[in-house]
């Protein structure tokens, strides 16, 4: 593990001018189900002797835009916050020896996976500019916009690059392109990442808004301490 505990990250994370709003943007984060793991081992240090370390699991759903929005009434004026019948869970990890938010830690938000910065067309309503410019260019521009616009109307398809690789991958993109990439400069990264960064400045290290929210839940409960 390195060096950093989670109370520093925490409060690295409150004076950043970057990524300070992450505490605000947590609010929004749902925290589903918490799972606690004890896990013991020899000590390869200390011959004879158990190490225990905690494994913390848990699921958060998300209550923010595009999954929650605030629909138009026919004036153009705003209605009502609205939910879109979609779900999606992140898998969040954290790796501590101790209970508490003075001791280094392991962390991870979402799953194992590559991302996939260009799903299929077919698959997600965001239209690509390749796709807009081919269909201009075989269709004529009218009836490429009627195109477009059928295609965005068709149920069952992921909104955007985004929404598909936290469906279908589990991955939250936040975390794979800024996040892991300092977690694993700082030793910190619990399983790999695809993007390896230099060493970062302090004000640099971060978390984001849905280990925030776990820690939140965490620390009200009292399983995390501040000891």
């Amino acid at each position: 593990m390195g060096d950093f505990t989670i109370k520093q990250v925490l409060q690295f994370t409150k004076q950043s001018n970057t990524y300070n709003n992450r505490f605000e943007y947590a609010k929004r984060d749902k925290v589903k189900t918490l799972r606690i793991k004890e896990i013991k081992t020899l000590d390869p240090n200390r011959p004879g002797r158990i190490k225990t370390k905690y494994l913390i699991e848990s699921r958060s759903k998300p209550d923010y835009y595009p999954y929650k929005y605030r629909s138009k009434k026919r004036d153009g004026s705003k209605g009502r916050y609205r939910r879109r019948n979609i779900e999606h869970f992140y898998d969040v990890v954290l790796e501590i020896d101790r209970l508490s938010i003075n001791v280094p830690f392991r962390a991870r938000l979402g799953g194992l996976k590559k991302w996939d910065s260009h799903p299929p067309q077919s698959e997600i309503k965001q239209i690509y500019t390749e796709t807009k410019e081919k269909w201009i260019k075989r269709y004529g521009e009218k009836e490429a916009k009627e195109k477009i616009a059928k295609h965005k109307r068709k149920k069952n398809l992921y909104l955007d690059v985004g929404d598909y690789n936290s469906r279908v991958r589990g991955l939250n993109g936040d975390a794979v392109a800024r996040w892991h990439p300092i977690l694993w400069s700082i030793d910190s990264l619990w399983g790999r990442t695809y993007l390896e960064l230099g060493l970062p400045k302090s004000n640099d290290i971060f978390f984001p808004k849905h280990f925030i929210a776990m820690i939140d839940v965490l620390l009200r409960a009292n399983i995390l301490k501040d000891d």
